[in-house]
């Protein structure tokens, strides 16, 4: 999804993104799967899997996209996704009603905004991965819901990037990472 490009874009330049069509937002009006990555959306939508993509990527290297310069493999992977977001997004909103469009627009407008309005702290997380994050994140993502707060994995290990409106979103956070 676009937080976090909208977040460096926000806190680092100054730059607030307006009539964002994220594909992530209007595939999870269309079929009501969140937090799927874009390869998962272009299948869902017929098209061919970039194949450059390699999320272990980063357990070996969290930093992997501040290296300078490129390496091949970034322009490949980054060209690749790139090279197809206008088709999913002509098909994703040929393939919505128009109330349903409303809402992915919608969604997609908060997203730009969303951690932009937020205050963020890094954290270490005391307990064991696993068990803080979930099975394909369903902790992280209900503690979200339930806290008001979005939670980002930080530069490898233990760290993590707590986007938090209000103490009392921040201090459940803390409190689920040392298991309290």
């Amino acid at each position: 999804d676009s937080r976090m490009d909208c977040d460096v874009l926000h806190h680092h330049h100054g730059i607030n993104l307006v009539n964002v069509h994220d594909t992530s937002c209007f595939h999870h009006v269309a079929t009501g799967e969140e937090n799927v990555n874009l390869n998962d959306v272009l299948i869902h939508n017929g098209m061919d899997a970039n194949t450059n993509r390699n999320k272990n990527i980063y357990k070996l290297n969290p930093r992997f996209w501040e290296t300078r310069p490129f390496t091949r493999e970034m322009i490949d992977w980054a060209s690749g996704d790139v090279s197809k977001l206008m088709l999913v997004a002509d098909q994703q909103r040929g393939d919505l009603n128009e109330e349903n469009m409303q809402r992915a627009l919608q969604l997609s407008q908060d997203f730009t905004t969303e951690v932009a309005s937020k205050n963020v702290i890094i954290l270490k997380c005391r307990i064991h991965l696993g068990r803080f994050i979930g099975t394909r994140g369903k902790n992280i993502r209900g503690l979200e819901k339930r806290t008001g707060t979005t939670i980002y994995k930080y530069s490898g290990g233990e760290t993590f990037m707590v986007f938090y409106k209000d103490e009392k979103g921040l201090k459940a956070v803390r409190n689920r990472m040392q298991d309290l």
